[in-house]
Protein backbone atom coordinates (compact mmCIF):
# COMPACT_ATOMS: atom_id res chain seq x y z
CA UNK A 1 0.00 0.00 0.00
CA UNK A 2 1.32 3.66 -1.04
CA UNK A 3 1.82 5.73 1.40
CA UNK A 4 0.11 9.11 -0.08
CA UNK A 5 -0.22 11.44 2.95
CA UNK A 6 3.89 10.29 4.27
CA UNK A 7 2.20 11.12 8.03
CA UNK A 8 5.37 8.44 9.22
CA UNK A 9 7.68 10.58 8.30
CA UNK A 10 9.28 12.54 10.83
CA UNK A 11 8.74 16.05 8.72
CA UNK A 12 5.33 16.00 6.39
CA UNK A 13 3.27 18.32 5.07
CA UNK A 14 -0.61 18.02 5.62
CA UNK A 15 -1.75 21.09 3.41
CA UNK A 16 -1.10 20.58 1.37
CA UNK A 17 0.07 16.73 0.09
CA UNK A 18 2.02 16.07 -2.91
CA UNK A 19 -0.01 16.29 -5.79
CA UNK A 20 -2.44 18.60 -5.11
CA UNK A 21 -3.99 20.83 -7.63
CA UNK A 22 -4.71 24.46 -6.37
CA UNK A 23 -7.14 26.99 -8.29
CA UNK A 24 -6.97 30.44 -7.67
CA UNK A 25 -9.56 30.60 -4.40
CA UNK A 26 -7.92 28.77 -2.23
CA UNK A 27 -4.98 31.73 -1.59
CA UNK A 28 -4.79 35.23 -1.94
CA UNK A 29 -3.65 36.70 -5.42
CA UNK A 30 -1.20 39.17 -5.75
CA UNK A 31 0.23 40.10 -9.19
CA UNK A 32 1.53 37.50 -11.00
CA UNK A 33 1.52 35.04 -7.48
CA UNK A 34 -0.85 32.65 -5.86
CA UNK A 35 0.20 32.85 -2.17
CA UNK A 36 -1.09 29.80 -0.11
CA UNK A 37 -0.72 28.77 2.85
CA UNK A 38 1.61 25.73 3.65
CA UNK A 39 1.20 23.46 6.76
CA UNK A 40 3.86 20.92 7.95
CA UNK A 41 3.78 18.44 10.67
CA UNK A 42 6.82 17.97 12.82
CA UNK A 43 8.66 17.76 16.39
CA UNK A 44 7.42 20.46 18.81
CA UNK A 45 10.70 21.74 19.12
CA UNK A 46 11.86 21.88 15.39
CA UNK A 47 12.98 25.11 14.09
CA UNK A 48 11.33 24.61 9.76
CA UNK A 49 11.42 26.84 6.95
CA UNK A 50 9.20 26.28 4.18
CA UNK A 51 10.49 27.06 0.74
CA UNK A 52 13.02 29.61 2.66
CA UNK A 53 10.16 31.42 5.01
CA UNK A 54 9.94 30.81 8.66
CA UNK A 55 6.98 28.51 9.62
CA UNK A 56 5.03 29.58 12.84
CA UNK A 57 4.58 27.33 15.01
CA UNK A 58 0.76 26.16 16.36
CA UNK A 59 1.02 24.51 19.43
CA UNK A 60 -3.24 23.49 19.41
CA UNK A 61 -2.49 21.60 16.04
CA UNK A 62 1.09 20.63 16.43
CA UNK A 63 1.90 22.23 13.29
CA UNK A 64 4.01 24.64 11.18
CA UNK A 65 2.85 27.18 8.96
CA UNK A 66 4.04 29.60 5.89
CA UNK A 67 2.11 31.55 3.53
CA UNK A 68 4.15 30.98 -0.33
CA UNK A 69 3.94 31.79 -3.30
CA UNK A 70 3.01 29.83 -6.09
CA UNK A 71 4.11 31.64 -9.90
CA UNK A 72 4.17 28.52 -11.91
CA UNK A 73 2.09 25.83 -12.78
CA UNK A 74 4.14 23.15 -11.61
CA UNK A 75 6.07 24.35 -7.50
CA UNK A 76 8.34 22.57 -5.85
CA UNK A 77 6.95 22.89 -1.77
CA UNK A 78 9.95 21.78 0.86
CA UNK A 79 10.51 22.11 4.06
CA UNK A 80 13.17 21.96 6.59
CA UNK A 81 14.06 21.53 10.26
CA UNK A 82 17.26 22.91 10.75
CA UNK A 83 17.81 21.19 13.77
CA UNK A 84 18.56 18.32 12.32
CA UNK A 85 18.28 18.55 8.72
CA UNK A 86 14.57 16.25 8.01
CA UNK A 87 13.04 17.59 4.81
CA UNK A 88 10.15 17.08 3.43
CA UNK A 89 9.69 17.61 -0.55
CA UNK A 90 6.06 17.53 -2.49
CA UNK A 91 4.75 18.85 -5.71
CA UNK A 92 1.80 20.77 -6.34
CA UNK A 93 -0.14 22.15 -9.18
CA UNK A 94 -1.04 26.00 -9.55
CA UNK A 95 -4.19 25.66 -12.00
CA UNK A 96 -4.91 28.75 -13.36
CA UNK A 97 -8.05 28.54 -15.14
CA UNK A 98 -9.91 26.44 -12.56
CA UNK A 99 -12.58 29.11 -11.26
CA UNK A 100 -16.49 28.60 -12.00
CA UNK A 101 -15.52 26.02 -14.51
CA UNK A 102 -17.84 22.88 -14.96
CA UNK A 103 -17.91 19.26 -17.22
CA UNK A 104 -20.28 17.41 -18.08
CA UNK A 105 -19.57 13.24 -18.62
CA UNK A 106 -22.05 10.37 -19.70
CA UNK A 107 -21.43 7.35 -18.83
CA UNK A 108 -22.08 3.54 -20.12
CA UNK A 109 -23.00 4.84 -23.97
CA UNK A 110 -23.72 2.40 -26.29
CA UNK A 111 -27.38 2.14 -27.00
CA UNK A 112 -27.85 5.20 -29.03
CA UNK A 113 -25.11 4.15 -31.31
CA UNK A 114 -26.96 1.02 -31.96
CA UNK A 115 -29.98 3.32 -32.73
CA UNK A 116 -28.45 5.14 -35.04
CA UNK A 117 -26.84 2.30 -36.90
CA UNK A 118 -30.25 0.27 -37.27
CA UNK A 119 -32.34 2.93 -37.58
CA UNK A 120 -30.01 5.66 -39.89
CA UNK A 121 -32.84 6.30 -41.91
CA UNK A 122 -35.13 7.97 -39.25
CA UNK A 123 -32.30 10.20 -37.98
CA UNK A 124 -30.94 12.45 -40.61
CA UNK A 125 -29.02 14.03 -37.89
CA UNK A 126 -27.22 12.75 -35.06
CA UNK A 127 -28.98 14.90 -32.99
CA UNK A 128 -32.53 13.70 -33.75
CA UNK A 129 -31.84 11.27 -31.59
CA UNK A 130 -33.89 11.80 -28.39
CA UNK A 131 -30.42 10.82 -26.17
CA UNK A 132 -28.19 13.48 -28.37
CA UNK A 133 -30.72 16.39 -28.82
CA UNK A 134 -30.68 17.77 -24.68
CA UNK A 135 -26.98 17.53 -25.40
CA UNK A 136 -26.70 19.64 -28.54
CA UNK A 137 -29.98 22.42 -26.76
CA UNK A 138 -27.41 22.85 -23.61
CA UNK A 139 -24.53 23.41 -25.79
CA UNK A 140 -26.90 26.16 -28.33
CA UNK A 141 -28.26 28.06 -25.08
CA UNK A 142 -25.40 27.07 -22.09
CA UNK A 143 -22.46 26.35 -23.86
CA UNK A 144 -22.06 23.31 -22.81
CA UNK A 145 -19.32 20.79 -23.60
CA UNK A 146 -20.25 17.42 -23.22
CA UNK A 147 -17.93 13.99 -23.13
CA UNK A 148 -19.27 10.37 -23.72
CA UNK A 149 -17.61 7.30 -22.67
CA UNK A 150 -18.46 4.12 -24.93
CA UNK A 151 -18.39 0.61 -24.19
CA UNK A 152 -17.10 -1.67 -27.42
CA UNK A 153 -20.15 -4.22 -27.41
CA UNK A 154 -23.60 -4.20 -26.50
CA UNK A 155 -23.73 -8.08 -25.88
CA UNK A 156 -26.74 -10.43 -24.52
CA UNK A 157 -25.74 -9.86 -21.02
CA UNK A 158 -26.30 -5.81 -21.66
CA UNK A 159 -29.39 -6.73 -23.23
CA UNK A 160 -31.11 -8.29 -20.24
CA UNK A 161 -31.28 -4.73 -18.76
CA UNK A 162 -33.87 -3.57 -22.10
CA UNK A 163 -37.11 -5.00 -22.98
CA UNK A 164 -36.70 -4.04 -26.78
CA UNK A 165 -33.13 -3.63 -27.76
CA UNK A 166 -32.54 -7.04 -27.63
CA UNK A 167 -29.68 -7.32 -30.71
CA UNK A 168 -25.97 -8.10 -30.51
CA UNK A 169 -24.19 -4.92 -31.49
CA UNK A 170 -20.31 -3.41 -31.25
CA UNK A 171 -18.71 -0.30 -32.65
CA UNK A 172 -17.12 -2.27 -35.92
CA UNK A 173 -20.55 -2.50 -37.03
CA UNK A 174 -21.14 1.64 -36.82
CA UNK A 175 -22.19 3.43 -40.06
CA UNK A 176 -19.92 6.16 -40.26
CA UNK A 177 -22.46 8.21 -42.19
CA UNK A 178 -22.46 10.66 -39.77
CA UNK A 179 -18.63 11.04 -39.50
CA UNK A 180 -18.24 14.51 -41.38
CA UNK A 181 -21.45 15.88 -38.03
CA UNK A 182 -19.17 14.55 -35.66
CA UNK A 183 -16.22 15.84 -36.83
CA UNK A 184 -17.87 19.48 -37.19
CA UNK A 185 -19.08 19.28 -33.41
CA UNK A 186 -16.03 17.80 -31.90
CA UNK A 187 -15.48 21.30 -30.40
CA UNK A 188 -17.97 20.25 -27.54
CA UNK A 189 -18.84 16.69 -28.17
CA UNK A 190 -16.30 13.99 -27.89
CA UNK A 191 -15.87 10.12 -27.71
CA UNK A 192 -13.46 7.89 -25.03
CA UNK A 193 -12.97 4.01 -24.53
CA UNK A 194 -14.92 3.42 -20.95
CA UNK A 195 -15.09 -0.63 -20.92
CA UNK A 196 -15.70 -3.36 -22.81
CA UNK A 197 -18.96 -3.89 -22.13
CA UNK A 198 -21.76 -3.34 -19.27
CA UNK A 199 -20.78 -6.53 -17.51
CA UNK A 200 -19.15 -7.44 -15.39
CA UNK A 201 -19.44 -4.88 -12.47
CA UNK A 202 -16.33 -3.34 -11.76
CA UNK A 203 -14.81 -5.19 -14.57
CA UNK A 204 -11.46 -3.11 -13.72
CA UNK A 205 -10.88 -4.84 -10.32
CA UNK A 206 -11.36 -8.77 -12.36
CA UNK A 207 -10.10 -8.26 -16.15
CA UNK A 208 -6.45 -8.14 -16.84
CA UNK A 209 -4.59 -5.36 -17.92
CA UNK A 210 -3.86 -6.42 -21.35
CA UNK A 211 -7.52 -7.49 -22.28
CA UNK A 212 -8.64 -3.90 -21.53
CA UNK A 213 -5.40 -2.36 -23.79
CA UNK A 214 -6.66 -4.42 -26.55
CA UNK A 215 -10.17 -3.87 -26.30
CA UNK A 216 -8.89 0.23 -25.83
CA UNK A 217 -7.49 -0.42 -29.47
CA UNK A 218 -10.99 -1.42 -30.38
CA UNK A 219 -12.12 1.10 -29.17
CA UNK A 220 -10.04 3.83 -30.27
CA UNK A 221 -10.35 2.52 -33.45
CA UNK A 222 -13.60 3.13 -34.24
CA UNK A 223 -13.64 6.02 -32.90
CA UNK A 224 -11.80 7.50 -35.43
CA UNK A 225 -13.18 5.76 -38.36
CA UNK A 226 -16.61 6.41 -36.94
CA UNK A 227 -16.49 9.95 -35.74
CA UNK A 228 -13.12 10.94 -36.99
CA UNK A 229 -9.69 11.79 -34.93
CA UNK A 230 -10.89 14.86 -33.05
CA UNK A 231 -13.57 13.88 -32.03
CA UNK A 232 -11.89 10.86 -29.57
CA UNK A 233 -10.13 12.86 -26.63
CA UNK A 234 -8.54 10.20 -23.89
CA UNK A 235 -10.45 11.66 -20.55
CA UNK A 236 -12.68 9.15 -19.04
CA UNK A 237 -14.17 7.29 -16.10
CA UNK A 238 -13.54 3.87 -15.70
CA UNK A 239 -16.49 1.89 -16.07
CA UNK A 240 -17.62 1.91 -12.06
CA UNK A 241 -15.24 4.53 -10.99
CA UNK A 242 -12.85 1.83 -9.88
CA UNK A 243 -10.18 0.00 -10.74
CA UNK A 244 -5.96 -0.86 -9.19
CA UNK A 245 -2.99 0.06 -10.45
CA UNK A 246 -2.28 -2.30 -13.44
CA UNK A 247 -5.54 -1.45 -14.90
CA UNK A 248 -5.19 1.77 -13.97
CA UNK A 249 -1.39 1.88 -16.17
CA UNK A 250 -3.11 0.19 -19.07
CA UNK A 251 -5.18 3.25 -19.57
CA UNK A 252 -2.35 5.65 -19.01
CA UNK A 253 -0.74 3.44 -21.56
CA UNK A 254 -3.40 3.88 -23.63
CA UNK A 255 -3.10 7.62 -23.65
CA UNK A 256 -5.41 8.69 -20.52
CA UNK A 257 -4.18 11.24 -18.36
CA UNK A 258 -7.36 12.20 -16.65
CA UNK A 259 -9.71 10.04 -14.50
CA UNK A 260 -13.62 11.32 -13.13
CA UNK A 261 -14.70 9.50 -10.40
CA UNK A 262 -16.95 10.23 -7.76
CA UNK A 263 -15.00 8.73 -4.88
CA UNK A 264 -17.16 7.20 -2.65
CA UNK A 265 -16.72 5.52 0.09
CA UNK A 266 -19.12 2.97 2.44
CA UNK A 267 -18.85 2.00 5.81
CA UNK A 268 -15.09 2.73 6.59
CA UNK A 269 -14.41 -0.03 4.13
CA UNK A 270 -12.69 -0.51 1.01
CA UNK A 271 -13.70 2.26 -1.23
CA UNK A 272 -16.48 1.49 -3.40
CA UNK A 273 -16.52 4.15 -6.41
CA UNK A 274 -12.82 5.37 -6.33
CA UNK A 275 -9.26 4.03 -7.46
CA UNK A 276 -6.12 2.43 -5.26
CA UNK A 277 -8.50 0.36 -3.29
CA UNK A 278 -7.84 0.97 0.74
CA UNK A 279 -5.28 4.12 0.42
CA UNK A 280 -7.51 6.86 1.65
CA UNK A 281 -7.92 9.30 -1.45
CA UNK A 282 -11.79 8.26 -1.71
CA UNK A 283 -11.88 10.53 1.60
CA UNK A 284 -9.34 12.94 0.70
CA UNK A 285 -10.75 14.06 -2.28
CA UNK A 286 -14.60 14.13 -1.54
CA UNK A 287 -14.39 15.97 1.53
CA UNK A 288 -17.13 16.16 3.60
CA UNK A 289 -20.81 17.04 2.62
CA UNK A 290 -22.68 14.35 0.30
CA UNK A 291 -21.01 13.02 -2.49
CA UNK A 292 -22.76 12.41 -5.86
CA UNK A 293 -25.03 10.02 -5.08
CA UNK A 294 -26.22 12.14 -2.39
CA UNK A 295 -24.62 9.84 0.68
CA UNK A 296 -22.69 11.74 3.62
CA UNK A 297 -19.22 11.66 3.48
CA UNK A 298 -17.36 9.98 6.46
CA UNK A 299 -14.31 12.26 6.05
CA UNK A 300 -14.16 15.04 9.06
CA UNK A 301 -17.04 17.77 9.05
CA UNK A 302 -13.67 20.61 8.49
CA UNK A 303 -12.27 18.91 5.44
CA UNK A 304 -13.92 20.19 2.15
CA UNK A 305 -12.31 17.78 -0.69
CA UNK A 306 -10.33 18.41 -3.79
CA UNK A 307 -11.76 19.40 -7.58
CA UNK A 308 -8.58 17.35 -8.97
CA UNK A 309 -5.55 15.74 -7.66
CA UNK A 310 -2.10 14.25 -9.49
CA UNK A 311 -0.93 11.15 -9.03
CA UNK A 312 2.75 12.77 -9.81
CA UNK A 313 4.14 8.90 -9.60
CA UNK A 314 1.76 7.17 -12.24
CA UNK A 315 1.25 10.55 -13.98
CA UNK A 316 -2.75 10.55 -13.86
CA UNK A 317 -4.83 13.46 -12.76
CA UNK A 318 -8.27 12.43 -10.61
CA UNK A 319 -11.21 14.69 -10.87
CA UNK A 320 -14.24 14.84 -8.47
CA UNK A 321 -17.57 14.05 -9.87
CA UNK A 322 -19.88 16.14 -7.79
CA UNK A 323 -23.39 14.88 -9.15
CA UNK A 324 -24.77 11.87 -10.97
CA UNK A 325 -28.03 13.32 -12.34
CA UNK A 326 -29.60 9.84 -12.36
CA UNK A 327 -29.56 9.40 -9.17
CA UNK A 328 -33.51 10.73 -9.37
CA UNK A 329 -34.92 9.51 -6.10
CA UNK A 330 -31.54 10.67 -3.77
CA UNK A 331 -32.22 14.16 -5.47
CA UNK A 332 -35.61 14.40 -7.04
CA UNK A 333 -35.77 16.93 -10.47
CA UNK A 334 -37.44 19.85 -8.32
CA UNK A 335 -34.57 19.49 -5.76
CA UNK A 336 -31.46 19.59 -8.39
CA UNK A 337 -31.19 23.19 -7.87
CA UNK A 338 -31.14 23.51 -4.20
CA UNK A 339 -28.95 20.25 -3.98
CA UNK A 340 -26.37 22.14 -6.21
CA UNK A 341 -26.72 25.25 -4.12
CA UNK A 342 -26.10 23.41 -0.63
CA UNK A 343 -23.02 21.20 -2.62
CA UNK A 344 -21.48 24.44 -3.77
CA UNK A 345 -21.78 26.17 -0.40
CA UNK A 346 -20.41 23.25 1.81
CA UNK A 347 -17.55 23.00 -0.61
CA UNK A 348 -16.19 26.24 0.04
CA UNK A 349 -13.62 26.38 -2.56
CA UNK A 350 -14.73 24.41 -5.48
CA UNK A 351 -13.66 25.92 -8.72
CA UNK A 352 -14.65 22.48 -10.91
CA UNK A 353 -17.62 21.34 -10.61
CA UNK A 354 -18.59 17.75 -11.90
CA UNK A 355 -22.02 16.73 -13.71
CA UNK A 356 -22.48 13.14 -14.89
CA UNK A 357 -24.98 11.02 -16.07
CA UNK A 358 -25.92 7.52 -17.37
CA UNK A 359 -26.83 6.79 -21.05
CA UNK A 360 -29.08 3.89 -19.94
CA UNK A 361 -31.91 5.79 -18.17
CA UNK A 362 -32.98 7.50 -21.15
CA UNK A 363 -34.50 4.58 -22.68
CA UNK A 364 -38.50 3.36 -21.71
CA UNK A 365 -37.46 -0.54 -22.17
CA UNK A 366 -34.69 -0.23 -19.57
CA UNK A 367 -35.55 -1.14 -16.02
CA UNK A 368 -34.73 1.68 -14.45
CA UNK A 369 -35.81 4.05 -16.82
CA UNK A 370 -36.33 7.39 -15.89
CA UNK A 371 -38.53 9.57 -17.68
CA UNK A 372 -37.24 13.23 -17.26
CA UNK A 373 -33.46 12.52 -18.40
CA UNK A 374 -33.32 15.74 -20.69
CA UNK A 375 -34.84 17.83 -18.18
CA UNK A 376 -32.45 16.75 -15.48
CA UNK A 377 -29.74 17.46 -17.28
CA UNK A 378 -30.48 21.07 -18.32
CA UNK A 379 -31.93 22.17 -15.26
CA UNK A 380 -28.30 21.35 -13.75
CA UNK A 381 -26.67 22.89 -16.82
CA UNK A 382 -29.17 26.13 -16.55
CA UNK A 383 -28.56 26.36 -12.88
CA UNK A 384 -24.98 26.47 -12.50
CA UNK A 385 -24.92 28.25 -15.77
CA UNK A 386 -26.83 31.18 -14.07
CA UNK A 387 -24.67 30.88 -11.31
CA UNK A 388 -21.62 31.65 -12.94
CA UNK A 389 -20.25 28.31 -14.14
CA UNK A 390 -18.74 27.96 -17.53
CA UNK A 391 -18.09 24.76 -19.65
CA UNK A 392 -14.72 23.95 -20.19
CA UNK A 393 -12.90 20.32 -21.99
CA UNK A 394 -11.51 19.33 -18.77
CA UNK A 395 -7.69 18.66 -20.34
CA UNK A 396 -8.23 22.92 -20.71
CA UNK A 397 -8.59 23.20 -16.82
CA UNK A 398 -6.12 20.88 -15.56
CA UNK A 399 -3.57 20.40 -18.07
CA UNK A 400 -0.76 22.93 -18.68
CA UNK A 401 -0.19 24.32 -22.47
Amino acid sequence: MRDFFRNYDPIFFVSHIDGDCINDTEGKLDGDALYVTATVKAAGNAVITINGIYAVYNAEERSYSAIVPLYNYRNTLYAIDSKNGHRAEIVVYRLKNATNKYYFTVDDCIVFLYDLNKHSEKYNSLFDHPFLAPFKKANELYGAHVHLNLYYEYNDESAADFSEHKEYFNLSMMTDNYRQEWENNSDWLTLSYHAHANYPNMPNKHQSASFISDSMRMVHKEIIRFAGEKSLNKVTTIHWGNGYLEQLRAFREGGYLIQFASFRQMNNDEPYLSYYGRDGLSAYLRGSGFDAYNRVSEAKDAYKGRDVWKDNKEDIYYCHTDMVLNNNKGIPTEDIESWLDKHIESRGSIGVLGLMIHEEYFYPDYKNYIPDCAERILKAIKHVYDKGYRSCPIEDIVLEY
